[in-house]
């Protein structure tokens, strides 16, 4: 489908595009809200990839939908939180209803989980290694379509990257891979863990999956895979850090607003000032830029002394030289500045960003503007991993040479594994799947070893000059919110020391992003009890039908 289509928002027609997202259809025709928060506030998506669960909307009846990562489809029927509708007539119970049969399974000798650039690599090295011998993989991804969040609408956009269009037209024409879009992993064994040869994932498709000819799993059914080997290419999420003015509509995550636009969210004229860390803010300015945004303000909190020193680095990587020069050059003439952040955010009495204050060396700016992007670097998504038993160091999974964790037959690459970029991710995929199919020589060339290495370096020069300053941890006060699901401020967690006690007094970090948000905040703001925050790997993953879960029992 080519032309515009009808979707229903809150039982009214409007036309829509294909490739928008819901996010986007609701930005556009109606206020941009998804749902209404326990104190009140009025939510709008902030992360754009299904992590921060601030974007949930109802879709043709079924509640819990995530409208960043949800196509809208032909006669979709949309309805935001407090647009209320008939109430379902009860049923008087029928009695219990027999066991669901046994889940499907199918067996490959390697999955990989994470369809970006990284696993993207990995996924077409293990089957090109694998194809003469009969073997067979599989990708996996959360997401309707490859790309992860890199190469998000790259294949949409006929001016988006180059190799990501390569990437996957060379991995779709092997004949030995299997292709599963949407698809959310719900549970996860290792092989050491279930007393087996193969290692288990338990999948759920998304409800309301595009139509895809290559997908192997339909829409809203789940799937019990088993392979040999695996491979987690599960990126990172974004970090983000609560000020004044955070919960905002209007404010979002500097990635969640890259993601966001390239779903169809509307920019176009907008007035967006972004603040934050890294090179990820001339990144997300070039991609709205390029959209018709009016950028009036890049606040790096980064000082002149360190972005020096990177600079300096960047020597030994000419490519990333060359692309900081070209995303460089235009952010120097949008008020870009260093050594500056965002002291709050400002909103008129229903809650939409107005205006923001921003510090910047000894001077303080009031800058007016629609959107604001924020974003302090990106953390390694380690959630399956830590599931898998698979070691952590230094907050990211810890790997070998060849990119084996300490799970027997599990791989792991990309910013799950430290945060470096697309260049780290993609020559670190290659060598994990040449691993896991078995050519160890292949992955261990001192060719490929030596290009790793170099990327290494390049993480560490990262995160070493991108490291944050104490004033952007010092800005949330006492009424700033912290967990936005439950909408528990600062000074509701100041008694509790420990992350349990938070959790069952305050409901800290026990709405529907189980604390990947506050949590994560709250160990960056050195809060008493950040020590005690473990990690996210309850089952089930993600949300999931209970016959999904009985099926494989």
């Amino acid at each position: 489908m080519n032309g515009p289509f009808e979707i229903f928002i809150n039982q009214r027609p409007h036309q829509v595009m294909p490739g928008q997202t819901v996010a986007a259809a609701l930005a556009i025709h109606a206020d941009g809200v998804t749902r209404i928060a326990p104190d009140g506030r009025r939510c709008t998506p902030v992360c754009g990839m299904g992590i921060c669960q601030e974007c949930r909307v109802e879709i043709n009846g079924a509640g819990q939908q995530l409208a960043c990562q949800t196509l809208c489809a032909p006669g979709m029927q949309i309805r935001q939180a407090g647009h209320d509708t008939a109430p379902a007539t009860a049923q008087p119970w029928a009695g219990a209803a027999p066991l669901p049969a046994a889940l499907a399974q199918r067996h490959y000798q390697v999955v990989v989980i994470g369809a970006g650039p990284g696993g993207q690599a990995a996924a077409l090295h293990a089957a090109r290694a694998l194809l003469p011998h009969g073997g067979t993989v599989a990708l996996v991804d959360d997401n309707p379509a490859p790309g992860g969040q890199v190469w998000r609408g790259a294949l949409q956009d006929a001016q988006g990257d180059a190799a990501a269009r390569q990437s996957w037209q060379a991995l779709q024409q092997l004949p030995n891979l299997d292709w599963y879009p949407a698809c959310k992993v719900v549970r996860a064994q290792a092989a050491s863990q279930r007393a087996a040869d193969r290692h288990s994932l338990l999948l759920q498709s998304a409800a309301h999956a595009p139509a895809d000819p290559q997908a192997r799993l339909g829409a809203g059914q789940a799937l019990e895979l088993q392979c040999e080997k695996l491979i987690l290419a599960s990126g990172a999420c974004e970090q983000l850090l609560p000020f004044p003015g955070w919960t905002l509509q209007g404010v979002s995550g500097l990635g969640g607003l890259q993601a966001l636009a390239k779903g169809g969210w509307p920019v176009a004229g907008k007035r967006i000032a972004l603040a934050g860390s890294g090179p990820l803010l001339l990144a997300v300015a070039a991609t709205l830029r390029a959209r018709g945004a009016h950028i009036v303000f890049i606040a790096e909190q980064c000082g002149w002394r360190q972005l020096a020193g990177f600079a300096a680095g960047l020597l030994a990587t000419p490519g990333k030289l060359a692309q900081a020069l070209r995303l460089g050059w235009p952010a120097l003439r949008e008020n870009w500045r260093s050594a500056s952040y965002v002291l709050a955010a400002h909103g008129d009495a229903q809650g939409r960003l107005q205006s923001i204050t921003i510090q910047a060396g000894q001077a303080r700016y009031q800058i007016a503007c629609d959107y604001l992007a924020c974003g302090f670097g990106l953390l390694p998504n380690t959630r399956l991993a830590h599931t898998l038993d698979c070691a952590l160091h230094e907050g990211a999974v810890w790997v070998n040479a060849l990119q084996n964790t300490s799970q027997a037959g599990i791989w792991c690459v990309g910013e799950a594994c430290g945060v470096g970029g697309m260049d780290k991710a993609r020559i670190e995929g290659r060598i994990a799947g040449l691993a896991a199919a078995g050519d160890l020589a292949g992955a261990g060339a001192p060719a490929l070893q030596k290009e790793r290495l170099r990327w290494q370096g390049f993480a560490a020069r990262l995160a070493q000059a991108f490291a944050l300053r104490p004033e952007v941890l010092q800005l949330a006060q006492d009424d700033t919110l912290i967990c936005r699901c439950e909408a528990v401020p600062l000074a509701a967690l100041r008694p509790h020391h420990e992350w349990k006690s938070a959790k069952m007094q305050r409901r800290c970090g026990m709405g529907a992003c189980q604390g990947l948000v506050c949590g994560s905040a709250l160990q960056a703001l050195n809060w008493p009890g950040a020590g005690t925050i473990e990690a996210q790997c309850r089952e089930p993953l993600a949300p999931c039908r209970v016959e999904t879960l009985a099926q494989q029992s």
